[in-house]
């Protein structure tokens, strides 16, 4: 999936096979609908690593905060609407961020997804990083035994989600993009017996209480869902 067909396009010249670029804009969930029933081939392999980082002035996808609408919901919609094609021993992988241990307090407001409180874009970063996390910890609960679904903390990465950021990366020690995506690619490629988990550097890493709590992760799952089915509604 791409944000454009182009970008999809581009994405797939370095790969060889066969291959199925899909347009998908991830902040309008008619695209999302129309990206997810064009694939009906198994998967055996799932990466969610689109996202949004550092929008400037608050910003709403249906009525929810940018962050969170983009890095989770988005993703939870596509996740879900493709698991009936991963393979009974497919992985599924999904992009968080250390950013997440920066929730403070009780951890996400599921009664204020429009952020009517004070807005933050790392603070709404941090919430959808978050949200992530959770996601993977409920999620496995809802897959078939020999599945399996991680969380991944790619590192500070040299790319465009910096564009809105008001700090001068040059700071930064970054990663480049490749070197990003290798915990990621490590977990798609070797045999991982851990499902709901969190990796950084190719292996476990430290997750925050708030993303260990399992009665928000389940309680944001039906959020999720009644979100979506309200959407799926208004089509």
């Amino acid at each position: 999936f791409g944000r454009t067909l182009e970008k999809a396009q581009n994405a797939l010249k370095s790969i060889q096979g066969n291959h199925l670029a899909v347009e998908c804009e991830m902040s309008d969930f008619k695209s999302i609908t129309e990206a997810i029933q064009h694939v009906n081939e198994p998967i055996d392999i799932m990466i969610a690593n689109a996202g949004t980082m550092w929008i400037p002035e608050k910003t709403l996808h249906h009525g929810i905060e940018g962050h969170l609408f983009i890095n989770h919901i988005a993703h939870f919609a596509i996740i879900n609407g493709l698991l009936k094609h991963l393979t009974s021993d497919g992985t599924i992988i999904t992009l968080s961020s250390a950013a997440h241990s920066f929730v403070r307090g009780n951890g996400l407001d599921l009664d204020d997804l429009a952020w009517n409180r004070k807005y933050s874009p790392w603070t709404a970063y941090a919430h959808s990083k978050l949200a992530n996390l959770l996601y993977v910890r409920e999620m496995k609960n809802h897959l078939k035994p020999g599945q399996n679904i991680n969380a991944v903390h790619p590192g500070i990465i040299d790319s465009n989600l910096w564009r809105h950021s008001p700090n001068d990366k040059k700071k930064y020690k970054l990663k480049a993009v490749e070197f990003g995506a290798s915990t990621s690619v490590y977990l798609a490629v070797n045999d991982i017996k851990e499902t709901g988990k969190y990796f950084t550097n190719s292996k476990l890493g430290k997750e925050s209480k708030l993303a260990q709590n399992k009665e928000m992760a389940a309680e944001l799952w039906l959020k999720s869902v009644q979100v979506i089915e309200k959407l799926k509604k208004k089509l």
